[in-house]
């Protein structure tokens, strides 16, 4: 299995192969790194590669910075905020990696279901349980829990920024977080 992608700008076709899965790729491209995670759909296996953006044609074997295949999503999207990737299984386990290094350096289990991809933004990763906890963290190389508020309703959406707010759309609502404008 192999996928291949391109920015459709300056960056020519990339191939990356070794067990990545081209049905379950997210692709989140920093000034330095493009992040991949795969693995079969329903989460048997997976991997999350850290890729150097310089290469062309097969980059498997050269710029493939590291890699992980433990405390993986199967259905949340990993995210990096430029220096950390941050991986959720649905079980809520945050694990906190070093996107430079891939060294593990933090996780947390919230011990409740996570099926929402989390969003990154000022500083901070916000994510939302299934039984409807938003939990804001610090985007830092150690865990730290900023907020925490009951939603009143389940959310499995993975929510959206605009305009300085989060849109959250629950199981019959949606939310607006942010100051009042």
């Amino acid at each position: 299995d192999h996928v291949t992608f391109g920015d459709g700008a300056s960056n020519p076709l990339i191939t990356v192969g070794g067990g990545v899965s081209p049905g379950s790729i997210t692709v989140s491209n920093t000034s330095t790194t493009y992040g991949f995670s795969g693995g079969s759909i329903g989460g048997s296996g997976g991997l999350v590669k850290i890729i150097r953006p310089d290469g062309t044609g097969d980059v498997t074997t050269n710029k493939v910075v590291w890699n992980a295949d433990e405390g993986l999503p199967d259905i949340v999207s990993p995210i990096c905020d430029g220096q950390r990737v941050y991986t959720i299984p649905g079980s809520g386990l945050v694990v906190c990696y070093d996107a430079a290094m891939g060294k593990k350096l933090w996780e947390k289990d919230f011990e409740t279901e996570v099926q929402a991809s989390p969003i990154a933004a000022a500083g901070r990763i916000y994510l939302f349980t299934k039984e409807g906890i938003g939990l804001v963290l610090e985007a830092a190389n150690e865990f730290k829990e900023i907020a925490r508020s009951k939603m009143g309703e389940e959310i499995q959406a993975t929510p959206a920024l605009t305009d300085g707010r989060i849109f959250v759309r629950g199981k019959t609502n949606l939310f607006a977080l942010g100051a009042k404008k």
